[in-house]
C-alpha cells in the first residue's frame, strides 16, 4: 500500500529502465522531467522504492547522452564543413 492509500505493484529492477523510458519519451511520455515522470509511473500502479531518485538519474543520463550527441555533431560539421 503506497502513502496515496493505493495498492501498487513493485516492479523489479530489470525493467525499470524501460518502464521510465515509456513514461518519459514514448507515446506515454511527453519529455517531462523526473517527478512528472514518476507521478505518471504511480498513477498506472507501479511503484518501487527508490522511483523517484531512479527517475531522476535517468533523465540525467539522457540529457548528459543528448548534449554528448549534439557536441559530436556540432565537432563532425566543423571538421568535415
Amino acid at each position: 500500500m503506497g502513502l496515496d492509500k493505493n495498492l501498487h505493484k513493485c516492479v523489479l529492477d530489470h525493467v525499470r529502465d524501460n518502464i521510465l523510458w515509456e513514461f518519459h519519451a514514448r507515446v506515454l511520455g511527453g519529455h517531462v522531467g523526473g517527478n512528472a515522470t514518476s507521478r505518471k509511473v504511480l498513477q498506472v500502479g507501479l511503484w518501487w522504492p527508490t522511483l523517484f531518485k531512479d527517475a531522476k538519474h535517468y533523465l540525467n543520463m539522457l540529457k548528459n547522452m543528448l548534449r554528448s550527441l549534439i557536441s559530436t555533431k556540432i565537432w563532425l560539421a566543423i571538421s568535415t564543413g
